[in-house]
């Protein structure tokens, strides 16, 4: 997951920014669906206050809540979008607006959701640390988040990989050596170095000139 500060507060537009004739004009911006359970349009009233004063991660939570209730309603799939994008989670807001936009397939505005979610993975993209990965001997095989709820990309060291910044976890191996689980928070562009060993001897990692043990399983460090 990505939490991306907005450098300029934007004010969401939940219900009572528009005026009616806006309202259907922009579909998914309006009120809730004809026919929506009262338990949906107490969690939207719930979020529509939390939004008002800033409290963006709460109206997430209580826009999931309405959700439970309304799981076909594209107008809290916009609001949910909106909310995460404010909260700085910016995958998540990708995944919601495009949950909305298979919620209302023929939606007016598909066009300028399709805009915004253009311009929230650019913003993911540039939030990326790029990440070198060597080791030594080269040719080892490289698994990052392996397993994870994200898990990331695979490859043969050396390689250059863009990653969240963040706690990544690096599993790497070569035949006849120790292999390497290693858990490395990212907060900057980084080239890390795995000095592979046989198995009678402890591997090395070495995070911009700094070498770090890495005899245990998994350890972590920050970069």
């Amino acid at each position: 997951m990505v939490r991306c500060p907005l450098l300029a507060f934007v004010a969401i537009t939940i219900t009572p920014a528009l005026a009616p004739a806006q309202a259907r004009d922009r579909p998914g911006r309006g009120s809730l669906e004809v026919g929506a359970h009262p338990e949906a349009r107490h969690h939207f009233r719930q979020a529509q206050r939390l939004v008002a004063s800033g409290r963006f991660d709460a109206a997430v939570k209580e826009l999931a809540a309405a959700e439970r209730f309304a799981p076909d309603s594209a107008v809290l799939a916009f609001h949910r979008a909106k909310a995460l994008e404010h909260s700085g989670d910016l995958d998540g807001a990708i995944i919601a607006y495009e949950g909305y936009l298979q919620r209302r397939p023929d939606t007016a505005d598909r066009a300028e959701i399709e805009r915004l979610i253009g311009v929230v993975r650019a913003r993911v993209e540039a939030a990326k640390h790029l990440v070198s990965v060597e080791s030594e001997p080269s040719g080892a095989r490289v698994y990052i988040d392996a397993g994870g709820p994200h898990e990331g990309p695979s490859g043969v060291a050396p390689m250059a990989v863009r990653l969240h910044p963040g706690p990544h976890r690096f599993y790497v191996e070569l035949e006849g050596h120790q292999p390497i689980d290693r858990v490395v928070e990212l907060t900057a562009p980084r080239t890390l170095r795995f000095r592979l060993s046989k198995f009678d001897t402890p591997a090395i990692l070495t995070i911009g000139g700094m070498d770090a043990d890495t005899e245990g399983a998994p350890s972590s460090s920050t970069a």
